[in-house]
């Protein structure tokens, strides 16, 4: 299972980088070849007792937790020296062994 949360920001940087059409069409791609999952109240509550800085980070390693996620995909990989899931580059995503 591949796991990304795409953030405001990413969709903020999307729009200034792509026209509709484009994001569109990669919204439609990420569709079909990831799993989308949803969040509860209580795994924000969850996020908040944990010792990284980044409330967003840590929200979304709750629920790569809870989906039981194998990797997780960011261009931001410092951030996440902190958990127990494996963590990827998007380049590094052909690297996967089915």
């Amino acid at each position: 299972m591949y796991r990304h949360c795409p953030s405001r920001n990413s969709c903020l940087y999307f729009r200034k980088k792509m026209n509709n059409d484009t994001i569109l069409e990669k919204v439609r791609y990420i569709l079909a070849k990831f799993n989308v999952v949803s969040f509860q109240k209580e795994d924000v509550e969850k996020s908040l007792v944990i010792a990284n800085t980044d409330i967003e980070d840590n929200i979304q390693y709750v629920i790569g937790c809870k989906t039981k996620c194998y990797y997780y995909v960011t261009n931001n990989t410092k951030d996440y020296k902190f958990i127990n899931i494996f963590v990827l580059k998007p380049n590094e995503v052909r690297l996967i062994k089915r």
